[in-house]
């Protein structure tokens, strides 16, 4: 088994969050950052377990597919602002995170 990082940006928008992972393109939405985190990591678990019946070939393209470039400008941003800015609870409309992915 082979354990990898992917990098993920939530926001919130008019109530709801939006989450995206940016090494795979894949998004979720939910009420909640939680609750976004925890569905977009479903999303990217079934992703890469759907890879498995692939050739090698196709696996190789899909784990190589990647957000739009002006997502990771978001992401670059949001991150250099978080090291700059000090995190208020309550007014967080922003998330930059890694989750670990399995591959077998």
């Amino acid at each position: 088994m082979t354990e990898f990082h992917v990098r993920c940006l939530a926001e919130a928008r008019d109530g709801k969050w939006e989450a995206i992972c940016l090494d795979f393109d894949l998004a979720a939405q939910a009420d909640s950052f939680p609750a976004v985190k925890t569905r977009l990591k479903e999303a990217i678990d079934l992703h890469v377990e759907s890879l498995e019946d692939l050739s090698e070939a196709d696996r190789v393209r899909l784990l190589r597919r990647r957000a739009p470039w002006c997502l990771w400008v978001k992401y670059v941003i949001a991150v250099a602002l978080a090291k700059f800015h000090e995190r208020r609870s309550g007014g967080e409309y922003r998330h930059t995170y890694t989750t670990a992915v399995a591959t077998y």
